[in-house]
């Protein structure tokens, strides 16, 4: 009986590939399970940007993680895959739209998360020899019990989803 016991705790309290807990109501407890997530999502994710591929990091994590992405995110991301690898093929890694560089720092760590109405802001800092280097603020929401990501801020410059939005716009009008 304990172990159903644990086992249906571990199935219904635990996110699927991930270490953290579904946030209870308290600011600390969502905080805590956004900062697991996203960390989570970097330990994963900058390995593969920083090791030699056929494909921009990012098209993997579409492929491979898309379930982390809001849907209207993700959408717009995958119209832009084709652009990114054309660009990638011809010019080699360019711009990371999850790091906030071309040549991203050996690590990556989640430095400060808040948590205002359904959203979080994950802060994440590229290290790079010790020294902080990259910022990049990762907005998310959660919903049918999932983290998802929702944006990437570039602080003081702009965001991707306002810039996927207007890539988007501008293929729209081209097409008319």
């Amino acid at each position: 009986m304990r172990t159903l016991r644990t086992a249906l705790f571990l199935s219904v309290f635990l996110l699927p590939g991930t270490t953290c807990l579904l946030p209870a109501q308290t600011d600390d407890s969502v905080a805590m399970s956004c900062r697991a997530f996203v960390q989570e999502f970097y330990d994963w994710y900058v390995p593969i940007a920083l090791k030699q591929t056929s494909e921009p990091a990012s098209n993997i994590a579409l492929q491979r993680r898309a379930d982390s992405f809001e849907p209207e995110l993700l959408g717009l991301l995958r119209e832009e895959a084709p652009a990114e690898k054309e660009a990638f093929d011809a010019e080699g890694p360019g711009y990371d739209p999850f790091l906030a560089s071309e040549k991203p720092s050996e690590r990556f760590v989640v430095k400060e998360v808040r948590h205002e109405g359904d959203r979080c802001y994950a802060e994440v800092r590229g290290i790079q020899a010790g020294a902080e280097t990259e910022k990049v603020v990762a907005e998310l929401v959660f919903k049918d019990g999932h983290w998802f990501f929702t944006n990437f801020h570039y602080p003081p410059s702009g965001d991707l989803l306002s810039g996927l939005q207007a890539a988007h716009e501008r293929r729209s009008r081209q097409q008319k």
